[in-house]
């Protein structure tokens, strides 16, 4: 049976009215896993987290970015050591594509520290975000609290 994949995700694309194009990243153990499919690129220059998904998107590419990469996404020393911290690894915060601070949730409560100052546009579409994710141990209303 021969599927027209092509097809198949754009009529998704249309009956689910994505407003985004849909993307899957995956974190492998070993770097020489990630390097054995077949044609994958790797950035050589600093890039912003959409310009990575947006080649693999667009251009159709396996882009593939490990640990030894993170400078080129996040090109400051101390708040790479914030992001990928030695325990757990807390959420990043996207602006524009870029990288802009941290984010942890404990229950209800999210703590977001920005590394840089933040428009008022920027701010509240955050905090939308934040407020609209579904957690399923709280029916409470969720607090976010910025350092």
């Amino acid at each position: 049976m021969s599927m027209d994949l092509a097809a198949i995700s754009s009529e998704l694309e249309h009956l689910l009215r994505l407003r985004s194009i849909v993307f899957a990243m995956q974190m492998f153990g070993r770097r020489e896993d990630m390097e054995a499919i077949p044609r994958i690129r790797r950035p050589k220059a600093v890039h912003t987290l959409d310009q990575i998904v947006g080649q693999a998107s667009r251009l159709g590419w396996t882009v593939g970015v490990t640990s030894e990469d993170r400078a080129l996404l996040v090109p400051d020393a101390a708040q790479r050591g914030e992001l990928w911290t030695p325990r757990v690894w807390p959420g990043a915060v996207l602006v524009a594509g870029k990288i802009v601070g941290t984010w942890r949730r404990a229950d209800r409560t999210f703590t977001i520290q920005a590394w840089q100052r933040l428009s008022r546009t920027a701010r509240e579409a955050v905090l939308a975000e934040a407020e609209s994710l579904p957690l399923a141990a709280t029916a409470e209303r969720i607090v976010v609290h910025w350092t």
